[in-house]
């Protein structure tokens, strides 16, 4: 397999194509934000991808942009950065859009730990997958929602953050933790795909049946489920062959309730028109079915 054709798979070129983005993000963000700023409503190309998405950003002010160009000015001016993901907090930072944020101090010590363990089991059952995260992921950002259904979340507008559900995760496993990050962690490498390449450029909001959410979807949410899908079916793979403690319990579990709902994922996706890029990544996905389809024992 080429490494035009391991989009799903090969998660160390995955990582590299994301540190290429972060720093053409870094380079580019003042010259974007002062033209996004000049430009109302603001389409801002910091986040590329987003010009295939929801529309023009104009929940920003005039205020927080300015604020943001003269935040961006001075770390820049002249100034080594060692991490260029560091200018992006204050931006990543706006909440989601019906989620109720906790402060840090509202974590709980037990819910931070969890966390931990989950990173230090995705680091020994898949270092590629531990790398792509450390790559993607500037931070996380806990939230608390009553809705049961809402585990975790990502957004193409605060790429970098992933946001967690701490009223869901404080009854959950490290192991379901782990699992959340490797399915967001998926969104954000997918973010950066479609940031050179829409990969169904002409299709990309024509709406089709998620398997997933049980209801009709834009194209691209329901690859991106396509996607998160695959990737979860391959962490199951490595945690069976793993011999920690609940690796096979979450490995079935995410057989039983993921890995089952990728045919028809893809199914649905058979009437889209894909780029040439979009038809690797389709014709990978499809590939994966047969590996995937085995139960763990």
């Amino acid at each position: 397999m080429t490494s035009e054709t391991t989009i799903v798979l090969d998660l160390r070129s995955s990582a590299a194509r994301i540190e290429r983005y972060w720093e053409a993000l870094r380079r580019g963000a003042l010259s974007a934000l002062s033209a996004a700023y000049s430009d109302a409503p603001v389409r801002s190309y910091l986040w590329p991808h987003v010009r295939y998405a929801q529309g023009p950003l104009d929940r920003f002010t005039e205020s927080q942009l300015r604020c943001w160009i003269e935040k961006e000015q001075e770390a820049f001016a002249g100034v080594p950065m060692s991490d260029p993901k560091a200018f992006l907090e204050d931006l990543a930072a706006v909440p989601m859009k019906g989620f109720e944020y906790l402060p840090s101090r509202d974590v709980s010590p037990a819910l931070n730990a969890k966390l931990s363990e989950a990173l230090r089991i995705i680091e020994a059952a898949w270092p590629d997958a531990s790398k792509e995260l450390q790559s993607a992921v500037l931070g996380v950002a806990w939230i608390a929602s009553p809705d049961a259904r809402v585990e975790s979340a990502s957004d193409p507008k605060r790429f970098g953050v992933v946001h967690l559900n701490a009223n869901y995760f404080e009854g959950a496993s490290a192991y379901k933790l782990a699992t959340a990050l490797i399915h967001e962690v998926s969104h954000h490498s997918l973010f950066v795909e479609t940031a050179s390449d829409p990969l169904i450029p002409e299709d990309f909001a024509v709406p089709v049946y998620s398997a997933l959410r049980r209801e009709m979807r834009p194209a691209i949410g329901v690859l991106h489920g396509a996607f998160s899908l695959a990737r979860r079916g391959l962490w199951g793979q490595r945690l069976a062959d793993h011999s920690f403690e609940g690796a096979s319990e979450e490995a079935r579990r995410i057989h039983r309730e993921y890995v089952a709902l990728l045919p028809g994922a893809l199914e649905s996706l058979k009437v889209i028109r894909f780029s040439t890029r979009g038809q690797r990544l389709f014709g990978e996905l499809q590939n994966l079915l047969a590996p995937l389809e085995s139960p763990h024992d």
